[in-house]
């Protein structure tokens, strides 16, 4: 898993409150990432690779950029990314080139739209779709437009050890609790999926230790609600067994977590070594759930699970040649700040995790 946190300029001018398009330099420089990331793309594995990036990050005219990336990587590989804001018009034209969109709930031609785009890259082909942010944050309820479906990217294979289902969601569609609940009923309605494995939620936000999140999140632990169009079988084996945070960024940040709505079973996968970061854990039933999901994708895939230690020393490319989980400190030059706490190492090894440095 790969997650591109480079730096994105607010696409809110602070004076007059106006949206504003991603600038040549932003754009120059986030074409110089794509071209270093591709070299790491291109190398031969064997299990799938995720490139993540944040909400509203991706200027559009980089688009054609990903699709080159995407063409020639190893396979299989996802590509998930938000895009910057636009047009409902520029929606509309960027949706007829992709495979499938999701559409929106109010179509207000002055309205703009914050959306994600995901490529999938398999042996059997690629396909690329477009998916509309559902919950708006205060900041955009007068200026932005919310989609009325999302995707679930279901494995045709729903064995454990040969599925990989996943789902992506931006931002404020995680900060509502009844968007979360109303999210688990509609994943419940769906006889063959048996359960979500991933949730990929892309944020921009300068405040992320946000009461919202916090109380949204719960909503995924809670045991299902009696009543509703979901039974209570199901919704429970549809919620995540663990939320994994991501790292701090300078005003945006990607996470794993779950969503869905509309199916696509495109995204035949199975999942790969985990590069894991624990740097907003803050007790240990968060730490341990970490844990607990990177030793199970590593026992599903025969992965040796080792972890990269201390978690502040740059070590590129090495670090990913000694150790399958890192964190991003270790390929990261400019990040100095995941400095782990010695109880949180002391768990690792606790739970049979070699520490490698």
């Amino acid at each position: 898993m790969l997650l591109l946190q480079w730096h994105t300029v607010s696409p809110i001018d602070r004076q007059s409150g106006a949206w504003i398009a991603a600038a040549a330099n932003e754009i120059g420089l986030k074409q110089m990432i794509l071209t270093a990331v591709e070299k790491v793309i291109l190398t031969p594995r064997a299990n799938p690779m995720f490139v993540v990036t944040p909400e509203l990050s991706l200027p559009l005219a980089l688009v054609p950029a990903i699709d080159s990336v995407v063409a020639k990587a190893s396979k299989p590989l996802v590509f998930i990314a938000g895009l910057e804001h636009m047009t409902l018009e520029q929606y509309a034209t960027l949706a007829a080139d992709f495979d499938d969109a999701t559409t929106a709930m109010n179509p207000q031609t002055n309205r703009r739209v914050n959306a994600a785009a995901i490529w999938i890259v398999t042996n059997t082909g690629s396909r690329r779709y477009l998916q509309m942010k559902r919950g708006l944050a205060d900041s955009e309820q007068n200026d932005l437009t919310h989609g009325r479906e999302a995707f679930l990217f279901a494995s045709p294979d729903q064995r454990d050890g040969r599925r990989l289902n996943f789902a992506v969601g931006i931002c404020a569609d995680f900060t509502n609790k009844q968007h979360v609940l109303q999210l688990r009923r509609e994943m419940a309605k769906h006889p063959d999926v048996l359960a979500l494995d991933l949730m990929f939620l892309l944020q921009m936000n300068e405040n992320q230790d946000a009461l919202q999140f916090r109380t949204a999140v719960a909503a995924y632990f809670d045991p299902p609600e009696p009543g509703g169009e979901d039974t209570r079988t199901r919704d429970s084996r549809l919620r995540p067994r663990y939320f994994l945070p991501t790292q701090r960024l300078q005003g945006a940040r990607c996470s794993v977590a779950r969503r869905a709505c509309r199916k696509a079973s495109e995204g035949c996968l199975s999942a790969g070594p985990l590069l894991a970061d624990a740097s907003q854990y803050r007790d240990e039933a968060q730490v341990d759930a970490g844990i607990e999901l990177t030793l199970d994708i590593c026992r599903r895939h025969d992965i040796e699970p080792s972890f990269y230690y201390p978690s502040t020393t740059f070590d590129f490319p090495r670090c990913f040649q000694v150790a399958t989980i890192v964190c991003h400190s270790n390929c990261r030059r400019d990040k100095t700040d995941l400095a782990l706490p010695d109880w949180v190492y002391e768990r690792v090894e606790g739970a049979g995790i070699r520490l490698v440095s």
